[in-house]
């Protein structure tokens, strides 16, 4: 009897013992799967903030770009054709006053 009873101890201890290593194995594994997805989610989202502010930044700047060569443009156009009023009424005055003269 003594010797059953040691045995079963032993026999328990053994089974618990592996059990034990298996519950932690598959725990760790599944925690270390768990910690990866939200490492992984998280890496995504500020990857994805970072890109987003980059490219962003960029249209920003390319956009920026493009409407200023626009309203230089503009600018240009408007100044052109106001000097060349200018020009043409300066022109005429001269022109009537030369015809007055003589």
């Amino acid at each position: 009897r003594v010797t059953l009873g040691t045995e079963i101890k032993r026999q328990n201890r053994v089974t618990l013992g592996t059990e034990s290593k298996r519950h932690n194995k598959v725990t760790l594994g599944t925690e270390i799967k768990r910690r990866n997805r939200v490492t992984l989610g998280t890496e995504s989202k500020r990857q994805n903030r970072v890109t987003l502010g980059t490219e962003s930044k960029r249209q920003n700047k390319v956009t920026l770009r493009t409407e200023s060569k626009r309203q230089s443009r503009v600018t240009l156009r408007t100044e052109s054709k106001r000097q060349s009023r200018v020009t043409l009424r300066t022109e005429s005055k001269r022109q009537k006053e030369s015809n007055t003269k003589n």
